[in-house]
């Protein structure tokens, strides 16, 4: 194997006359100032310099063009992958002689052979050389051009056929010799179009494959002589896509390493869910190295002239999407697997639908077959035994025959008494089966993912944090809170003034409209308040998961306030109570009606925020959380009524308030219940005292006011009440 390695390799030097030794040089240097490795940057490199080449290519005369096409390929082949680029060169040679030589009814099957039989042979020497390496060598283009081969060769058979002249009865097999009718090649091109169409610049590297009647029919510009209208420039389509292939260079360099698969894979979550949306957005950034390379190389290739997609009956061009590799909206929103598949890598599926799946009588098993083998060969999965999943269906078969049949005891009898006595004569093996069961997988998750101290616990957001976030440290804000605490009581102390003074005041004046501050306003606080329940909620929830409701109300709660994004928005919260006094300022200039509830709640919860912050109630994080998630749904309703837009869910706004004032009391209910049972709780006796007060009256009057908004009165457009 070396030796003939070192053999093809020692010809495919001595066809390298330029060698690109200073080029390298110049690369190597690069490299190192921005980081790329040389091979891809190389890579790159070729796929922006097809822009400036496409222009020239354009301006060329027929005969000129295919030699232009060929010599800048190979140059492109050579410069990028080194001596490897021979492979390319004897498969193409190799492919047209057979096509020129063996029989036309046998040669498009031994071309098939041919290549995908070097194509193997290619990845197995990958695998033997270089293991799950990510250096780019002579196999991806290789694969390209083994497209490319194949097609030429069946296309050139199907320019002899005598039967593409008949027209069957069957539609869809008419549609089959109608399509490749399209695509035959009545005449062996000469080897030099040949050579241009297998080495086509723009798309020897990275795709579109395309079929020779695209090729010849863009460079001879046959295709535009099908109407008298001119046909729209190429130029803004070529744009859009080198803008497009751009942005996902950016989005590639910028999070490219953070989000790597291997250490998303092998780094330690808290919950399933934050895993799943490190690993999506771990595989996103991952495809956006394809849709770079494709969609700069659809770029070059469509100001090269290829991709015209036709005029419509009505003498319109459709547009420049002939040759295309990736619709990537069409994959990343997909409904289907069928759809993303009919997305991604469009030029290999047409390959494989035209020339494997059709040409094998619609066999769905040649067709994966084929496509695994030109995809590469790895070592396979393997199941461990035979064995193991007969005994795995076994007693899962009898588990679910028993489980159900144990269930159906009371769905029988129908009968509290005689279901127990059913269960009893059993033993409550169902039920201690299932209390078993639940221990044992509560043990072992616990296990797995419960830190060894609270303090260790990482804060969980859907959205990663800035790194501003992650800086954040307690150190002076509850200090701060505890020596300001009669300075917050004269500040209600104040509003209040302010609220009853201001109102008669106002008698004197028109009522302001401020429609677009206000506008602002509410979509600032619920944009505020989406962030912090963002920021909040999953750290709660699965605190509560794997810690317990006893932790979550009565253990320290230092690690919840103190540092991370976790305490950078509980402390951003009892701040934020300050500046939503301003709430009130909109209602009195605007003369809307103050009831009792508004300013009441305002206050209030002023006051309980800032004493249970003073105090670092353990219990916090639950008002916090609800809170923000509260308002971040009722300041979007005031943001919509405010621009004119009443939208349909007043009713939910009030009832979430609702909600979130039984969790408060059963909260607190709890807390007690751990005070009074003798539990260490590091609950503050008069915060908890407050909040019980606190709570239980706001559950009254929002109870009041939705009882009378929406049973008592008739209203046409109900309007919710803010919330505390």
């Amino acid at each position: 194997m070396e030796q003939v390695v070192g053999a093809v390799d020692a010809v495919a030097v001595a066809l390298c006359p330029f060698g690109f030794e200073y080029l390298h040089s110049q690369v190597a240097v690069l490299s190192e100032s921005v980081g790329v490795a040389p091979d891809q940057l190389r890579y790159c490199l070729s796929l922006f310099a097809a822009y400036p080449l496409a222009l020239v290519f354009r301006l060329l005369p027929v005969g000129l063009k295919h030699w232009f096409s060929f010599v800048v390929g190979v140059l492109m082949a050579q410069f990028v992958l080194g001596s490897q680029w021979i492979h390319s060169l004897i498969t193409s040679t190799v492919t047209y002689a057979i096509v020129a030589a063996a029989p036309s009814a046998y040669s498009p099957q031994l071309v098939f052979a041919f290549n995908m039989s070097y194509m193997s042979a290619s990845h197995l020497y990958r695998i033997y050389v270089d293991y799950l390496g990510w250096s780019l060598d002579f196999t991806g283009p290789q694969m390209l051009l083994v497209i490319k081969l194949t097609s030429f060769a069946y296309n050139c058979y199907d320019g002899t056929d005598a039967k593409l002249t008949t027209n069957p009865t069957n539609s869809q097999l008419a549609k089959v010799y109608a399509s490749r009718r399209s695509l035959a090649i009545s005449a062996l091109p000469s080897l030099v179009e040949f050579y241009g169409y297998a080495y086509c610049f723009t798309t020897f590297l990275a795709g579109p494959a395309f079929e020779y009647r695209e090729y010849i029919d863009a460079v001879t510009c046959r295709h535009f002589k099908a109407s008298a209208k001119t046909t729209t420039s190429c130029f803004v389509s070529a744009l859009s896509k080198l803008v497009l292939g751009l942005g996902c260079m950016a989005a590639m360099a910028t999070f490219g390493s953070s989000f790597n698969l291997h250490t998303t894979l092998h780094a330690t979550f808290p919950t399933v869910f934050h895993q799943w949306g490190a690993i999506y957005i771990a595989l996103l950034v991952t495809r956006c190295k394809y849709y770079f390379a494709w969609k700069v190389a659809e770029g070059s290739t469509v100001l090269s002239g290829f991709g015209f997609e036709g005029f419509t009956k009505d003498d319109h061009v459709k547009g420049w999407n002939a040759v295309s590799n990736v619709d990537i909206l069409g994959f990343e929103f997909g409904q289907s697997i069928r759809d993303l598949s009919r997305a991604w890598n469009k030029g290999t599926q047409a390959w494989l639908q035209r020339y494997v799946y059709e040409r094998m009588g619609n066999s769905l098993l040649a067709t994966y077959f084929v496509s695994a083998i030109w995809h590469g060969v790895l070592r396979p999965y393997v199941l461990e035994s035979k064995t193991n999943k007969t005994l795995y269906d076994i007693v899962g078969t009898l588990a679910t025959a028993l489980t159900i049949n144990y269930l159906a005891v009371a769905f029988v009898s129908l009968s509290w008494e005689e279901s127990v006595f059913g269960w009893k004569s059993l033993a409550f093996v169902g039920h201690i089966g299932l209390v078993a069961a639940y221990i044992a997988l509560s043990l072992k998750l616990t296990s797995i993912i419960m830190p060894t101290l609270l303090e260790q616990y990482p804060a969980l957001s859907v959205i990663y944090p800035f790194e501003w976030e992650n800086k954040y440290e307690f150190t002076w804000e509850n200090e701060f809170c505890k020596d300001t605490m009669t300075h917050i009581i004269a500040l209600c102390a104040v509003y209040c003034v302010l609220c009853l003074g201001g109102r008669e005041v106002m008698k004197k004046f028109s009522p302001f409209g401020l429609t677009s501050a206000l506008a602002l306003w509410n979509l600032g606080l619920a944009v505020f308040s989406t962030i912090g329940s963002i920021r909040t909620v999953p750290f709660l929830l699965n605190s509560l998961f794997t810690r317990g409701v006893y932790h979550n109300v009565c253990s320290e709660a230092f690690p919840h306030y103190g540092r991370g994004p976790v305490g950078l928005w509980v402390t951003l919260f009892i701040f934020s109570k300050i500046p939503e006094l301003v709430d009130t300022m909109f209602i009195v200039l605007r003369k809307k009606p103050l009831i009792f509830l508004h300013w009441y709640h305002h206050i209030t919860v002023l006051m309980f925020c800032w004493h249970a912050y003073a105090n670092l109630s353990p219990m916090g994080l639950f008002f916090v959380a609800m809170n923000y998630t509260v308002h971040a749904v009722m300041y979007f309703y005031y943001f919509l009524a405010a621009i004119g837009i009443r939208a349909p869910w007043a009713k939910f706004v009030t009832v979430i308030q609702l909600t979130q004032m039984v969790v408060g009391v059963a909260v607190s209910v709890a807390g007690v219940y751990y005070i009074r049972s003798g539990a260490p709780c590091l609950l503050d006796r008069e915060n908890l005292k407050w909040a019980i007060i606190m709570y239980s009256s706001y559950f009254a009057l929002f109870l009041k006011f939705f009882i009378e908004r929406y049973f008592l009165k008739k209203t046409t457009t109900p309007v919710a009440k803010k919330t505390v």
